[in-house]
C-alpha cells in the first residue's frame, strides 16, 4: 500500500510540474505576442539626405527643407526592410509626409543623386532613373502649416 501511495504521490507531482510548466510557457508566449507589435513599429529614424529651398517659398519666412529619413525596427536586426519617407518641413515640427519607394540596392547612392527642384507651384524632386514627384504648393502648405 505505501509502495502505490509513493508512486500516485510521485505520479501527482509530476502532474503539478508539468501543469506549472506548461502554464509559464502559455504566459510567455502570451506576453510576446502582446509585446511584438510595439516592438515592431518601435525602431530608428536617421535622415539620409537633405535638400533646403535657396530662399522663402511659398509665403514661408525661412527656407523649407525637403529630406529623406530611413525607418529601421528594431524586430529587423539586419535592416532588410527599411521604409523611407519624405519629409517637407520648415520649422521641423510640422511637415508634408509620404512614403517613398527606393528602387535600388544602393539607397544612399541612389539619393544622393536625387535633385530637388523649388518652384512657386511646388516642390520636385528629380530621381536618377528619370522619374518627377511633383508636390504642389498648396498642399505643402496645407500640411506645413503658413508661418
Amino acid at each position: 500500500m505505501t509502495k502505490s501511495f509513493c508512486a500516485k504521490t510521485t505520479i501527482r507531482l509530476l502532474d503539478m510540474r508539468t501543469r506549472t510548466l506548461l502554464l509559464l510557457g502559455i504566459a510567455l508566449v502570451v506576453m510576446l505576442l502582446l509585446i511584438a507589435p510595439f516592438l515592431a513599429r518601435w525602431g530608428t529614424t536617421r535622415e539620409v539626405v537633405r535638400w533646403s529651398s535657396a530662399n522663402a517659398v511659398f509665403g514661408f519666412k525661412h527656407p523649407l527643407h525637403l529630406s529623406i529619413q530611413r525607418d529601421v525596427a528594431y524586430v529587423d536586426i539586419f535592416s532588410l526592410y527599411p521604409r523611407y519617407r519624405l519629409f517637407i518641413t520648415g520649422d521641423g515640427y510640422y511637415a508634408y509626409v509620404r512614403d517613398f519607394d527606393v528602387p535600388s540596392t544602393d539607397p544612399k547612392r541612389y539619393l544622393n543623386s536625387c535633385q530637388v527642384a523649388w518652384t512657386a507651384e511646388g516642390a520636385e524632386l528629380l530621381t536618377p532613373d528619370g522619374e518627377r514627384l511633383f508636390i504642389p504648393s498648396q498642399l505643402i502648405l496645407a500640411m506645413a502649416g503658413p508661418d
